[in-house]
């Protein structure tokens, strides 16, 4: 049966979740033709044209599917996902409500509006909203990531570092989370906790700007010959060649003028003419 509506959906489903796109749009428009106004088929349509940042085409398929099953709560959530994309973003704060209305469990729509908060400038609102998706939900990494971003913009460093040891602790670990971490830690003046945490950080990512500072607090630690690499390394990046040079300059200095009063103390040790000579003279 060529025609059979929920076994082309469903070709288009399996394609889809394995990275078959093509073969998935081929099955999905088949189907369209069949039952234009079939909600499944315009979402997941919309699914293929968001993925593809294809944002105009899946605002259109996202609202036929809406305009066929008001209550299609995924097609509410992905809508406001694009919205959020756009900058669209009271169209989907509205978009996120109502998928929340639809259900009050819905762990990612309210996820995803607490985001568009922060983006709004009320993190009020999206502290309340991650409090919520925690009752609902209470080990969603995501979450106490960003509660530690709003904690640290709102300079609670104390409870950014909580938030975001607690995505350490349930897996999620990103560059993201370390560089935060070392922030929040080095505000607090926690030098040994930052160190370890930017370092977490370059092993994800080798970003100049925290070399900067893993070297700096290298600098200030005395750990000279390992600031002094760390500064090498930053010759050659734009942003930080001038700063790294004077830095280097002057663990440079420091490594010298350390190395030249071992030598003195050795020569110090050795007493000028030995007992030895002095007799026999």
């Amino acid at each position: 049966e060529p025609y059979e509506l929920n076994a082309l959906i469903a070709l288009g489903k399996i394609c889809h979740a394995n990275g078959k796109n093509e073969d998935a749009t081929k099955f999905l428009l088949r189907a369209l033709e069949i039952d234009g106004r079939n909600p499944a088929t315009n979402y997941l349509l919309g699914e293929l044209a968001f993925n593809e940042a294809n944002l105009l085409m899946a605002v259109k398929f996202f609202e036929k599917a809406l305009l066929y099953d008001p209550d299609y709560t995924d097609a509410h959530i992905r809508l406001g996902m694009v919205y959020k994309e756009s900058n669209r973003l009271q169209e989907a704060v509205k978009a996120f409500e109502k998928a929340i209305f639809l259900d009050r469990q819905a762990v990612v729509a309210r996820f995803q509006l607490a985001q568009v908060c922060i983006e709004l400038g009320d993190p009020r609102r999206a502290l309340t909203q991650l409090h919520l998706v925690k009752e609902i939900h209470g080990d969603y990494p995501p979450v106490f990531l960003l509660q530690g971003e709003i904690q640290f913009e709102l300079g609670d460093y104390r409870q950014a570092i909580l938030e975001l040891e607690r995505c350490l602790e349930l897996g999620l670990e990103s560059f993201q989370v370390y560089d935060l971490l070392g922030q929040a830690s080095d505000r607090l003046s926690n030098k040994d906790k930052a160190l370890w945490a930017y370092q977490k950080c370059l092993e994800h990512k080798p970003h100049p700007r925290v070399k900067f500072r893993v070297a700096e607090i290298l600098e200030q630690s005395r750990r000279y010959a390992q600031a002094q690499d760390l500064y090498r390394t930053l010759l050659e990046e734009p942003d930080f060649a001038e700063p790294a040079k004077s830095a280097l300059e002057r663990v440079e200095s420091l490594l010298e003028g350390m190395a030249a009063q071992l030598a003195g103390e050795a020569r110090g040790a050795g007493g000028g003419e030995s007992p030895d000579a002095s007799s026999s003279a």
